[in-house]
């Protein structure tokens, strides 16, 4: 266990955390108001770990991004951060927030 998880598993014995193959994406903590203490995961780095280390494309990287995404929800669950200080003010300000997560984390990729 990596001191990352040892430090979320002190402050919440019941943290749930992915396999151990993402542990290059574990980025440190989040928690909700009046919510536990959970692991915060990079969605960019979890991609390129799917795509760079276990051999999927991009479309079944985020198919099995959106299907982990959309597991079973609970108080000690992992959560996803996006990273938005790549993305430049001005592209920033052009984001459509119509689309969907698929389509915007494709569009980052390129």
């Amino acid at each position: 266990m990596n001191t990352v998880k040892q430090v979320i598993a002190e402050r919440n014995p019941d943290a749930a955390f992915l396999p151990d193959v993402f542990d290059r994406a574990l980025v440190g903590t989040a928690q909700a108001f009046g919510g536990k203490i959970v692991a915060a995961y990079n969605s960019d780095v979890f991609l390129e770990v799917l795509i760079d280390e276990q051999g999927f494309d991009e479309t079944g990287a985020l198919t099995y991004y959106e299907n982990t995404v959309n597991s079973k929800p609970g108080p000690n669950r992992p959560v996803f951060v996006s990273d938005f200080r790549k993305i430049s003010p001005v592209r920033l300000e052009t984001i459509d927030t119509s689309t969907t997560i698929d389509e915007f984390l494709r569009s980052q990729r390129s």
